[in-house]
């Protein structure tokens, strides 16, 4: 069942992912994966259900809020809320994939494309922060060279990265070349 423009939740798209491409006896994979349950309406936001219970999505007819989106965006400071909920189950549901899905061998990236609509964050800028995560220490070597901030907030010396640069600091990190 949909929520609002958003067709499935995060959960599912990333379950799939976790059934249709990083099983034991498939090849390494590099993959983007749009994840846009913190996107408008911010009504019903899904809510998180055991992995195994899945399935065909089908469980979040009923793993979901009940709230209108008409009621929340007249609501007073309903938008902030529903907002900030919506970040909260994207967070959880991104951090139990990486525990439940990943291994030694796994580096996420994960980032935003926007900062947040003005109405609800204030003017804040564009830039976004990078969360790489990794079990792995020797992963994480290129953005600790660069720098980067340990941790979920960036401090004001982190290096502010334009979006077009990131892919070729990825590219040249992790290519066997840069193994060597």
């Amino acid at each position: 069942p949909p929520f609002g423009y958003i067709t499935m939740p995060d959960q599912f798209v990333l379950k799939a992912l976790a059934d249709r491409a990083l099983g034991p006896d498939h090849p390494p994979v590099m993959a983007t994966v749009a994840l846009v349950s913190s996107h408008i309406p911010w009504a019903p936001i899904p809510k998180f259900v055991p992995w195994d219970q899945v399935g065909d999505g089908q469980v979040f007819a009923a793993a979901r809020t009940t709230e209108d989106p008409d009621v929340v965006w007249r609501e007073n400071g309903g938008i902030a809320r529903a907002y900030g909920q919506s970040i909260e189950y994207v967070l959880r549901t991104v951090t139990s994939f990486i525990t439940t899905y990943g291994n030694d061998h796994t580096l996420v990236l994960l980032l935003g494309d926007h900062q947040p609509m003005s109405f609800i964050a204030g003017d804040i800028g564009h830039d976004v922060p990078v969360h790489v995560i990794a079990r792995d220490p020797t992963l994480l070597r290129t953005f600790a060279e660069e720098h980067w901030t340990a941790g979920m907030l960036p401090d004001a010396s982190s290096p502010v990265v334009p979006m077009e640069a990131l892919r070729a600091r990825l590219t040249a990190a992790y290519t066997p070349e840069a193994q060597r």
